[in-house]
């Protein structure tokens, strides 16, 4: 190009005419001024003058010839190679009017592969104006955009989309200028390429930018080194370091000292051979925090296969891994639990044989006689195994809500010998009861429930020994008073306080101690799940539970019982009646069926009824009492059966069976605490006592039958 330029600059016309003039002037000079004066005669002369003339227009000529020629030659050669480039641009360059229509007067080659359509079927608008080719949506913009071009007198650069001859489309750049043709036209020209690939990759990138940035998960870019190149803001979120932090840092500023040496190096062995690492582990946090996560690390490779870079994908399952520890948890206390329902069961028979046993030989021997205490200590003993068929019932929480009156004054008294032992020698356990305290309708296994967690949690509070207080009294809220402010309604109460002067809880989180699972202790501490049960078990009884703490000044639990309502007084009277009603326990002359699979207490039970009267017919299973009901011919008013007996066939379908055969039989159930079941039930609970057997079946008896199956059936 440069030489075609400086060709065309050299044959100028000025220039043309500077050499014709040069040549034709030392012509003349030299020709009439030096050699035609030398001729002689005329002739001579004129034939002279004839040569240099001819000789002057050959030789002009001749000049002229080669000068014009090589011209030519080179405008030839431009042509030729401007004709290619055109041919061959990746593009469109064009020439066109300016004018909304976009009247095209040239356009190259690369029109047919960017637009599919000819060259010739856009110039003059032949078939279609490119104009038509610009999608709505920015063919104004475009327009306006030219149009500022212009006036500023400066090149435009427009990015737009046009549609295709084959209904595709394309994201295109052009780049053009205004010029002024000779006759004062204002034409554009300039060029126009597919960027649609460009583009399209642009927004992928983009994309997967707005993606990164937004993930849950922290995502950080290394070099091939380590060092971080790029961290999005959930990384933030997760570490608690700034991207602008942690950008020309090494990631092992994480490392919380959990893993040794060779953890790290099976790492950066799996990830040096190229393989994705995947593990699960535990960093720290900048406030100092440890928390877990799963991280995938996976190389980058150039176009050559090496690794460039490493992309790390950070989730933090520090609560995934809590919910996974507790539930885990969760069904080794279902299996403790399920346990425990079997023990008690069992062991509630064995006390059952031996508390009956007791029971009768106390019967045959003198109330001053030595073995009479001997007996007695048997019956205690009894009784306190039954309490802690309880205790493990409430601990695997299986046990059955059996509101009643309570005087938790008893319960607490009852308990402390259990909780001395529960929170070791070094805590000392004060307790502090008001001798006038009002009763309250709860289940006292749950009451015993309440105080053994709250005792627990003073305990690992007290790591270095302390004080336990539990503190019993009557507590009236009124508008004026404080537990208002905590949600605790107006009303009497019967306030029961557990304070300890263990390590305290912290402000920020005491409004999630009563949280399922929410627990600050260790995984092999606690599940989590004590202070949320005894939230519930406050809760469902219409009770208030309040917490007082402050860290380093320990912590108090008020829980707020409603009172029963019924006077002390009246109640030691009830109680009283009822001792005296024992000493004449009640009698009767019905035929009883009794259905028991365990010997010693079928024993038992049969031998008390006999000697209030009844007649007792006794059957070992289902089989047996289906059988008797058929063939005995008198009338049975009673079957007496244990709640799912633990054999074949024992199932709801047997007690309807034996009331098919017997429409006017009622039914006592026997229970024990792992026993579910309704009220409309009656029912006497394991271990009991002859009085209480006695009085349930008096009770029983003395409610129509068909009173009693609609009940059940009801139920």
């Amino acid at each position: 190009m440069l030489r075609w330029w400086d060709s065309v600059w050299k044959l100028t016309p000025g220039r043309v005419a500077l050499a014709y003039m040069v040549f034709g002037g030392f012509w003349i000079l030299v020709a009439h001024l030096i050699i035609s004066p030398r001729l002689g005669d005329s002739i001579t002369h004129i034939s002279f003058e004839v040569f240099v003339g001819l000789t002057f227009v050959v030789l002009t000529g001749s000049v002229l010839y080669a000068l014009l020629r090589r011209g030519v030659v080179v405008l030839g050669e431009s042509e030729r190679v401007l004709a290619t480039l055109m041919r061959n641009l990746p593009g469109i360059a064009y020439r066109r009017r300016n004018e909304p229509q976009w009247t095209m007067i040239f356009l190259s080659d690369g029109c047919r592969v960017l637009t599919g359509y000819l060259p010739g079927e856009l110039i003059d608008n032949h078939k279609v104006a490119y104009a038509d080719l610009i999608l709505p949506p920015d063919r104004e913009r475009v327009w306006e955009e030219v149009q500022k071009a212009v006036s500023a007198e400066r090149p435009f650069e427009l990015v737009y989309r046009i549609g295709t001859a084959d209904g595709d489309e394309k994201w295109v750049w052009e780049r053009g200028v205004a010029v002024r043709t000779p006759d004062g036209e204002v034409v554009m020209e300039g060029f126009i390429a597919d960027i649609t690939e460009r583009r399209r990759a642009e927004q992928v990138n983009k994309l997967l930018a707005t993606a990164v940035e937004h993930a849950g998960e922290g995502i950080i870019v290394t070099d091939k080194d380590g060092t971080i190149l790029y961290a999005n803001p959930a990384f933030e979120r997760i570490t608690g370091y700034s991207r602008q932090e942690v950008v020309g840092l090494n990631p092992r500023i994480l490392k919380s000292g959990e893993h040794d040496e060779s953890f790290y190096r099976q790492m950066w062995e799996t990830i040096g051979r190229g393989e994705v690492w995947n593990s699960r582990l535990i960093n720290r946090k900048k406030d100092g925090t440890l928390y877990e996560e799963r991280q995938t690390i996976s190389p980058v490779r150039d176009a050559e296969g090496e690794t460039v870079n490493y992309v790390a994908i950070k989730r933090d399952v520090t609560e995934i891994v809590a919910l996974e520890t507790q539930l885990r948890q969760s069904q080794k206390m279902e299996a403790v639990g399920k346990l425990a329902g079997g023990i008690a069961h069992d062991f509630n028979n064995l006390l059952m044989a031996i508390m009956g046993h007791a029971e009768l030989l106390a019967l045959q021997l003198a109330s001053d006689s030595a073995q009479r205490q001997d007996v007695e200590e048997i019956k205690k003993a009894c009784m306190r195994a039954a309490a802690l068929t309880r205790q493990l019932l409430t601990f695997s929480r299986r046990q059955v809500v059996r509101p009643r009156l309570l005087d938790v004054n008893a319960i607490v008294s009852d308990m402390k010998t259990m909780l001395e032992r529960l929170i070791g020698s070094d805590i000392e356990l004060i307790t502090r009861l008001d001798p006038d305290l009002d009763l309250v309708r709860a289940d006292a296994s749950q009451i015993e429930q309440v105080i053994m967690n709250l005792a627990v949690n003073s305990r690992d509070a007290m790591a270095n020994g302390g004080e336990l207080v539990i503190e019993m009294r009557n507590e009236h809220v009124d508008e004026d008073h404080p537990a208002t402010l905590a949600g605790v309604e107006q009303g009497s109460y019967v306030l029961m306080s557990v304070s300890d002067t263990g390590i305290g809880i912290r402000k920020s989180i005491q409004s999630r101690v009563f949280e399922p699972f929410f627990s600050t202790k260790g995984e092999e501490q606690g599940t989590g799940l004590g202070l949320s049960t005894v939230y519930g078990i406050v809760k469902d009884g219409g009770g208030h539970i309040c917490l007082t703490s402050a860290p380093g000044r320990g912590t108090t639990f008020d829980i707020y019982l409603p009172q029963a309502g019924i006077e002390r007084d009246s109640e030691d009277e009830k109680r009283e009646a009822a001792r005296l009603h024992k000493l004449r326990p009640p009698r009767g002359a019905e035929t009883v069926l009794l259905v028991e699979s365990e010997g010693p207490v079928r024993g038992y039970v049969e031998e008390m009824l006999e000697r209030a009267g009844y007649l007792v017919l006794a059957a070992a299973d289902p089989r047996d009492a289906a059988a008797i009901c058929e063939e005995y011919p008198g009338t049975i008013s009673l079957v007496i059966t244990e709640l799912g007996l633990p054999v074949s066939g024992a199932g709801p379908e047997f007690i309807d069976e034996l009331i098919g055969l017997r429409p006017d039989m009622r039914v006592l159930y026997i229970t024990d605490q792992s026993s579910a079941r309704s009220d409309s039930f009656a029912c006497v609970e394991k271990p009991f006592s002859p009085d209480a057997l006695l009085e349930k079946v008096r009770e029983t008896l003395q409610v129509p039958a068909s009173s009693m199956q609609a009940a059940e059936k009801k139920s």
